[in-house]
């Protein structure tokens, strides 16, 4: 997940972010995660995650704590860029396969 955030909301975005990578470390299934800062960008920020199987990224991207990662780059950022190792997607595609349709 790419986030590009809004300079005023960074130091908010990373109290959420900070939160969210243990509860994210924790999921059944998830390999690794990391948080990186664009080296040319103070205001990029990427989420890395690796995954054991699809089934347990599909739960993880229809879970709570996803939900709620999601709802503060949706508020905080400009648009967020998702990408899969399976498939390229945007907040639609995300959407989908959280169950939610397209809002």
């Amino acid at each position: 997940m790419r986030i590009h955030i809004r300079a005023a909301k960074r130091w908010e975005f990373l109290q959420t972010a900070e939160s969210m990578l243990t509860k994210i470390k924790e999921k059944e299934g998830c390999t690794s995660c990391n948080f990186y800062r664009d080296y040319e960008d103070e205001h990029i920020f990427c989420f890395v995650q690796e995954w054991q199987s699809r089934r347990l990224l599909d739960e993880y991207l229809r879970s709570t704590d996803f939900g709620v990662l999601l709802g503060a780059a949706k508020v905080l950022s400009k648009p967020v860029e998702i990408k899969l190792d399976i498939t390229q997607g945007n907040m639609e595609t995300v959407q989908a396969m959280r169950g939610k349709g397209g809002n």
